[in-house]
């Protein structure tokens, strides 16, 4: 998971070249010339890797075919020197060859883990100290690990990963099992003041040491841990493996109970890492669905419908979206829960606002943000994957200024973006950002949504929020293309998009392509835009999103017109079907520019008393926003027809 932040370079470490293993072998073993038949020999088994090399020599003067006295010589005939195949059977010959007491030891280190405390290890072997010192040292003239100081205790470490899983393997699982145990036992009773630094190693030993309720209970304490710092990858690693171990156990109503707890935890974290759409969100959604009707819970039932809706959602499926999102309205009220009421609202306004419904939607909207508490709220996050008032009032701003009112949608976007900067929560910030980039680019402010999408971008590569990053890169071509960078704009555009649609969301994608294809228009590809208008038609038939349908027509009126001046009537068909679509939604700012292309089309005609006309009425409705775009664009062309 670290290759996705910015501040990592993966280098590649290949084994030496032959030069260079020609020159660390004669710093181990020296220049005689007894020694060069031998040093062939180990360059062709290790073939150059490094620790191979080094474990090779150590088990040579340990088997006595090496010896050291001055200068290191060979004192059996190549004949007699056996070097297994691999580094492991290397490995596990020296280790064979320690002494009862070493290799006990060491095999009790290996199930400790690569690093080890000196404290933790008294406590686990009972070998008195002065003997414990003395085996610990001769481990460390063997090279087996290194001393570590650390504060406030002593630390030791495994040379080598393979070191410590080569001890490990050549114990027997039952002594292995005990030693988990007693290891998670010693690491309750020795850590309890600071427990919480532990959580993560002590359902490790839990888990080996079959104790599973024990394990499961840590596991879900130190994803609670990586969920509190964003850290989405670790999060799903120990919740995945908790819901593994509870499938174990016995069937019972406490069994089901714990496996729903897990599933809902889950759920938020695989939406921030992988997206609402992919399938695995599914899964566990349906999952949690199941348990709760199962238990019989309404209150817990409320996560897990409120997830599967996401699911669809995201996917597309309006109806199948908004059918679930009614039935999380009337649970809410049913309950009379102001939590679930906010997120009901939320779920039911999203689901209108993509259908084109902008009045109810905002209706919802309005209810969720009135009824939002921050402070009794604060644990949404957890539940839910956002904060509901951040996302509201995203959405809000949103359509606030689709509906004709710019101004206060861009107050709306700044105070979600102030409020989830408030709440110190990744996603919501960075979903806050995307929804204020929505405001900039219907306002065609350029800068505004590069600055916005790149906040975005830096913060779903540092957090590991592989679910909105495809959008974020969308908005940062969008940004660039607004800027006169369409080139650039258009190839981050498309990557974006192959990027959202492998991860199985279709929602947006109509919006999306309708700037596709304006940036397809301003490059005179007007075939190529005229197939992405098309291609935003066929999904809105499937998935019912026509909240962009007016922009949809009228760009596909203006490329029309551009690859045919000569055919205005089709061209004129789109832009009468554009204002009539957006007046039936509300929606007045994308009304306003279809109309100003009619006009515009209507003038060159010579129908100017008819374009004046219609351009002037819905001007004259509006009461803010003058200084955008569109009503800028709208003057203009008023002012000339007068």
């Amino acid at each position: 998971t670290w290759g996705s932040k910015t501040y990592y370079t993966q280098l590649r470490l290949d084994p030496l070249g032959r030069e260079s293993a020609e020159e660390m072998l004669t710093a181990l073993l020296g220049n005689g010339m007894d020694l060069a038949p031998l040093k062939r020999l180990i360059l062709e088994k290790t073939e150059g890797t490094p620790f191979f090399i080094e474990e090779i020599v150590q088990a040579l003067f340990d088997e006595d075919v090496l010896a050291r006295n001055g200068a290191i010589k060979l004192v059996r005939p190549m004949s007699q020197v056996r070097i297994p195949p691999t580094v492991q059977g290397i490995l596990a010959a020296r280790i064979d060859r320690l002494l009862p007491p070493e290799k006990d030891l060491l095999q009790t280190l290996a199930v400790l883990g690569r690093e080890f405390s000196l404290p933790l290890v008294r406590k686990v072997t009972d070998v008195p100290d002065e003997e414990l010192e003395r085996l610990l040292a001769n481990l460390q003239l063997g090279e087996f690990i290194y001393e570590q100081p650390v504060l406030p205790d002593l630390q030791f470490t495994f040379k080598h990963a393979l070191t410590q899983e080569v001890a490990y393997a050549s114990l027997l699982a039952e002594r292995r099992k005990k030693l988990h145990g007693r290891a998670a036992s010693e690491i309750e009773a020795l850590y309890d003041s600071r427990l919480e630094d532990h959580f993560a190693n002590l359902a490790h030993h839990y888990g080996y040491g079959d104790n599973k309720p024990k394990a499961i209970e840590y596991l879900q304490l130190a994803a609670q841990q990586d969920i509190g710092r964003s850290a989405h990858a670790e999060a799903i690693r120990h919740i995945t493996a908790a819901v593994n171990l509870v499938k174990l156990l016995p069937e019972s109503r406490q069994r089901a109970e714990r496996e729903l707890a897990l599933q809902t935890m889950l759920g938020p974290e695989l939406i921030a890492a992988k997206g609402n759409g992919a399938d695995e969100v599914g899964v566990v959604y349906e999952r949690a669905v199941d348990l709760s009707q199962q238990l019989g819970e309404n209150a817990r039932l409320f996560p897990a419908l409120f997830g599967l809706r996401s699911f669809h959602f995201v996917r597309g499926e309006l109806q199948a979206a908004s059918d679930l999102a009614l039935r999380l309205v009337t649970l809410a009220e049913t309950l009379q829960d102001p939590g679930l009421q906010v997120e009901a609202h939320l779920a039911r306004g999203n689901s209108l606002f993509h259908m084109g419904e902008l009045i109810p939607a905002m209706e919802h909207f309005e209810r969720a943000i009135t009824t939002y508490d921050p402070e009794k709220h604060r644990d949404h996050v957890l539940l839910y994957g956002l904060d509901p008032g951040v996302f509201c009032m995203g959405r809000m701003a949103w359509a606030l200024t689709l509906s004709g009112f710019s101004d206060r949608g861009l107050r709306t976007a700044h105070e979600a973006v102030s409020l989830a900067q408030q709440r110190a929560h990744p996603l919501s910030l960075a979903v806050a950002l995307l929804s204020a980039d929505a405001v900039y680019s219907i306002r065609r402010e350029g800068i505004e949504v590069q600055r916005a999408a790149e906040r975005a971008t830096a913060l779903c590569l540092e957090h590991g929020i592989g679910g909105i990053l495809a959008q974020a890169t969308i908005h940062r071509g969008h940004g660039l293309s607004l800027q006169g960078h369409a080139k650039e704009g258009s190839e981050l555009l498309r990557d974006g998009l192959a990027s959202a649609q492998s991860a199985g969301a279709r929602l947006m994608r109509p919006h999306f392509l309708t700037w596709l294809a304006e940036d397809l228009l301003k490059a005179g590809q007007f075939a190529e835009g005229i197939a992405a208008l098309d291609e935003a038609a066929r999904i809105v038939d499937v998935t019912g999103e026509r909240v962009h349908d007016g922009t949809v027509l009228r760009l596909k009126g203006e490329l029309l017109l551009a690859k045919d001046r000569s055919d205005i009537e089709p061209a004129d068909h789109c832009f009468r079907d554009a204002i009539e679509i957006s007046r039936r939604q509300g929606a007045k700012t994308p009304q306003l520019a279809a109309t100003t292309s009619l006009a515009r089309l209507l003038a060159s005609q010579g129908r100017r008393d008819e374009a004046r006309t219609i351009l002037a009425e819905i001007y004259n409705w509006f009461t803010e926003g003058f200084d955008t775009a569109d009503l800028k664009d709208a003057k203009a062309l008023l002012d000339q027809l007068n």
